[in-house]
């Protein structure tokens, strides 16, 4: 059987005849340079940098006999009687005496010097070796995706909880574009973004945290948080995505506000029931008071009159936030109006120019998906009305074969371009109604002044999945 071993062992070879077949050479090179240029005179001045070069290089062994050979070489070259290796005068043998010590020493110390470097540089080496595996170890026993791509968008490496949250291998997934794992309305999308970044330096995803749609190898879609970093792998740049599931955590965020919105319809319906009920017969008492005090008591009929009034008024105001509170079910077909009911109520009730313009017949597919529409403009209402301090509210609905584009664009005080979700409930439960019928949400700054909150709906596969998942 053939075996590698004798080659493995040749290099180790090679690099010992080559210390100790070099040390002699370099010696003796430096003692013919110095008997042609300099003679006799100062005969050690260049045997002992070549015997430090030697030991440097060659460690204890290589250094010793470097010495050696040049203590003979100087006793033949340079002292009498010439080209032999006996030395007579006792000056010049103290001399090769001092020398033969001084090149030991030399060596020693090399070696020394050697053997911690190559201590330190095997110290170096097995930390970093253990740093990688430890970073191996957490990066394969992650919970969390890791996908790494470069600069191109092509997946150079991903983790055992990549594969199983995706569905494919690693072999599957490694050289492909990343864009296979995303939605197809997300995919003539990224190369932009990636190629914008390179040019402009712009961090638009990069550092931040976002939600977005994953796509399954069995074609189903399901909701991530992705956050990317940018690091340097040598010389190429490369991107790092964490990628963690949020299917479970949407499912408990749809209970929650399933749960929330129940417990304001009861609410809404405790208020017209049992309040408004109470007020109206109190409003009724009050208006028999003024007839029954018109004709005995006309002084105490003005006191009674606006009892009557006030009972009025705080009626009708518990039976206008009766019907805020109570869910609106809006069928496909009545999205329309029930915007349009919306901006009516919202100007008679807050004393604000809400409008509602429509300038075709708008239709969606669902009637959870008018209902989401609908209670998307009543939160952007909702917002302009509270945090904006807006006098003039436009609510805008268009639509063609292929989207529908709901508006609403306030005149307040505006929003920062990225505005922070952490502020309240309001923009999250947008975002979150958005998703459940995978539409598009953008709050930004209008212009010249104000709001604006755009909810863009695709008509096509991707949307009639998502409503079949969510059934």
């Amino acid at each position: 059987m053939y075996r590698r071993r004798p080659m493995r062992n040749a290099k180790p070879a090679l690099g010992l005849l080559l210390r100790y077949g070099g040390a002699p050479l370099v010696v003796t090179l430096a003692a013919l340079v110095q008997w042609a240029l300099l003679g006799t005179r100062t005969p050690f001045i260049l045997l002992v940098p070549a015997i430090l070069a030697v030991a440097w290089y060659g460690g204890l062994g290589p250094g010793l006999l470097a010495t050696a050979v040049g203590a003979l070489e100087a006793a033949s070259l340079f002292f009498d009687p010439r080209y032999s290796i006996r030395v007579d005068d006792p000056i010049e043998l103290f001399s090769l005496v001092v020398f033969g010590s001084l090149g030991t020493a030399i060596s020693m110390l090399c070696d020394r010097l050697q053997r911690s470097e190559q201590a330190r540089r095997q110290t170096e080496e097995q930390a970093l070796s253990e740093s990688r595996e430890r970073l191996r170890a957490v990066v394969e026993t992650a919970v969390d995706a890791i996908i790494t791509i470069d600069q191109r968008g092509l997946i150079a490496s991903v983790n055992p909880a990549a594969e199983r949250m995706f569905g494919y291998s690693a072999a599957e997934m490694i050289g492909q574009n990343v864009k296979m794992l995303m939605p197809s309305r997300h995919r003539e999308e990224h190369d932009g973004y990636l190629a914008r970044y390179l040019q402009t330096r712009e961090k638009h995803i990069i550092g931040i945290g976002r939600e977005v749609q994953g796509r399954r190898k069995d074609g189903s879609f399901f909701p991530v948080d992705l956050s990317v970093s940018e690091f340097h792998d040598r010389t190429q740049r490369l991107f790092s995505g964490v990628l963690r599931d949020l299917t479970a955590r949407k499912a408990l965020e749809r209970e929650v506000l399933e749960v929330a919105s129940q417990e304001q319809l009861r609410i809404g319906q405790e208020l017209h029931d049992s309040a408004g009920q109470e007020l109206a017969a109190l409003g009724l008492l009050a208006e028999g008071l003024v007839e029954a005090l018109g004709e005995s008591s006309p002084s105490e009929v003005v006191l009674a009159t606006k009892i009557a009034e006030g009972l009025k008024r705080v009626l009708g105001q518990v039976r206008a936030l009766s019907r805020g509170l109570v869910p609106v079910e809006v069928d496909a077909a009545g999205l329309m109006a029930a915007l349009a009911e919306l901006a009516s109520q919202t100007s008679e009730l807050h004393g604000v120019t809400c409008t509602f313009d429509c300038k075709e017949q708008v239709f969606v597919e669902h009637n959870q998906t008018a209902t989401h529409l609908y209670r998307i403009a009543k939160e952007a209402v909702t917002n302009a009305l509270k945090h904006s301090r807006a006098k003039n509210i436009t609510i805008s609905l268009e639509g063609d074969g292929r989207s529908v584009a709901l508006r609403v664009r306030d005149d307040g005080v505006g929003i920062a371009r990225e505005p922070s979700e952490n502020k309240g409930m309001g923009l999250k439960i947008m975002r979150y109604r958005a998703n459940l019928i995978n539409a598009g949400l953008n709050v930004g700054p209008a212009e010249p002044v104000g709001t604006l909150v755009t909810c863009t709906l695709n008509k096509g596969a991707d949307h009639a999945q998502k409503q079949d998942q969510g059934k």
